[in-house]
């Protein structure tokens, strides 16, 4: 399963609001523009009932509901650990660094919520037309550079939500690569966290 489009865009957003040169309107543009196409194919995807993708949403809350009562009581002090297996597992997933540190910044700030459902595919569909086309509309017209970057963030928490549902709902993140069950549990959880705060 291809995750890697879900990844390049929210790399390009990363590197789009992080710019501070001149061009940073362009920079932004270009990232957006990056950031529709990814909302695009990804609305495509979870519509698809073929799509490996969105096996990967189903799978994924399937995993969180059948586990949630296997949790560890502390999950605060199981972050870090956590965070470890979740970047070995976005790496050998060929995740840019930095988008990377990006969901592991934005898990240690916002926290881990497994009792936080993931939506199902077609629900998603419903909730992220209107930021998909915020997302497209702003690539093309002339809006402030703070409007350009605040539409660009909630496209990369979607996409980076979306990336993490992604990668963890697979067959090999269960399986292949071993991953607990109760792992795979609390990745749904962050990446529901993820994609919520992406339409809120």
């Amino acid at each position: 399963m291809s995750t890697k489009y879900l990844s390049d865009a929210a790399s390009d957003i990363i590197k789009a609001t992080s710019f501070n040169g001149e061009n940073k309107r362009l920079a932004l543009q270009s990232a957006l523009a990056s950031g529709c196409e990814a909302l695009t194919r990804l609305f495509h995807e979870l519509g698809d009932q073929s799509s490996k993708l969105r096996f990967a949403f189903e799978q994924l809350e399937d995993v969180r509901t059948a586990n949630l009562q296997n949790l560890p009581a502390d999950l605060n002090s199981m972050l870090r650990e956590f965070m470890k297996l979740e970047d070995a597992l976005f790496s050998s997933a060929g995740v840019d660094p930095k988008v990377r540190d990006f969901i592991r910044e934005e898990a240690t700030k916002l926290g881990l919520d497994p009792t936080k459902p993931i939506p199902k595919p077609a629900e998603l569909r419903d909730r992220m037309v209107s930021l998909k086309n915020t997302v497209c509309e702003t690539k093309g017209k002339i809006a402030s550079i703070l409007e350009q970057e605040k539409v660009a963030k909630k496209g990369l928490y979607f996409l980076a939500g979306a990336l993490t549902v992604g990668i963890n709902g697979s067959v090999d993140a269960v399986t292949t690569l071993g991953l607990a069950p109760w792992a795979t549990a609390l990745s749904g959880g962050l990446g529901g966290v993820l994609i919520g705060k992406g339409l809120s």
